[in-house]
């Protein structure tokens, strides 16, 4: 039994630390053969697909042709340095790093910065500006209780910061006694009560239809373009400008947070929500900058959802 024991550690082992390999491929010119330096989730960040080599099998190989990227298990490196037109044994490379090719081949490589947001708001109930910060990185949203303040002068007294995390509302409350308590309640995530990625995905596209409108996007040098649709309110509409440096993952379709502004994914290209409008309200971003935020809760009591 030991020796049974001692064999199945061993091949665990072997199997734990087993590296896939990368194939670098050139159209006419074949390909060279390489060691992935990264491990499978950290080459999806990298080449911002969502689950597409995370679940990668021991001997599936990633097959790079410049920004292209595919997995391969059904070809061999020399049958894929054929197909791409080499000859002779593909070259093996001692080294390989994935973000400098990518990098050299002037890929799309987004740091996903934190942006600060600043909005104007204007509804039947009334209105206002506030700010909040997207963190992509992070897969979350966070407003201070000053920006918080903006919008919500009557809570003076009571101290909030709040994140969007997880399609869940945090809020960090301290009473005016002194007391911390964490609240969390679920979200949607958009005006039109979407549900997952797929689903969103499909909907937006069958019914919110791109106009000949555009607009300057602040002073971006970009235009938004208007899109309308149904929503829970009406009639919608929502203005989308290209981002830059911040891209959704592919197969992530929306990262949205207060007052359902954030990005959306159409086809393969991140947008930033700049403005939302519908029957009796507007939503319009006013600021759009690299920004950065820091809150470490300790010592909130968690209450009831």
């Amino acid at each position: 039994m030991k020796r049974l024991l001692l064999i199945w550690a061993i091949l665990f082992s072997v199997h734990a630390n087993a590296q896939n390999k990368v194939v670098i491929c050139t159209d006419k010119n074949g390909c060279q053969e390489g060691i992935l330096n990264l491990n499978n989730t950290q080459v999806d960040e990298l080449l911002q697909k969502q689950n597409f080599f995370k679940n990668a099998q021991p001997g599936d190989l990633l097959v790079l042709n410049k920004c292209a990227s595919e997995k391969e298990s059904g070809l061999s490196v020399q049958e894929l340095h054929q197909k791409f037109g080499g000859a002779g044994v593909p070259k093996k490379l001692s080294s390989f790093n994935l973000r400098t090719y990518l990098s050299q081949n002037g890929c799309v490589l987004c740091p996903n910065p934190v942006k600060k947001i600043t909005y104007f708001i204007q509804s039947e109930e009334g209105g206002g500006n506030g700010y909040f910060f997207m963190n992509l990185s992070k897969g979350e949203a966070f407003m201070p209780d000053e920006a918080y303040k903006m919008m919500h002068r009557e809570m003076e007294g009571i101290t909030i910061n709040s994140f969007f995390r997880d399609y869940q509302y945090i809020s960090y409350v301290i009473d005016p006694e002194g007391k911390k308590w964490q609240m969390s309640m679920p979200i949607g995530t958009s005006v039109v009560n979407l549900k997952n990625d797929d689903w969103n995905s499909e909907y937006f596209k069958k019914n919110f239809k791109q106009t000949n409108e555009r607009k300057s996007f602040l002073n971006t040098g970009r235009e938004a373009v208007k899109y309308t649709g149904p929503c829970d309110m009406g009639q919608c509409s929502f203005w989308l400008a290209p981002s830059d440096d911040v891209c959704l993952q592919a197969g992530k379709f929306d990262a949205v947070a207060f007052w359902n502004l954030g990005y959306l994914n159409i086809d393969g290209i991140t947008y930033i929500i700049t403005e939302i409008s519908g029957s009796g309200f507007l939503i319009r971003m006013t600021g759009y900058e690299n920004g950065n935020y820091s809150f470490h809760p300790v010592g909130y009591t968690p209450v009831g959802n």
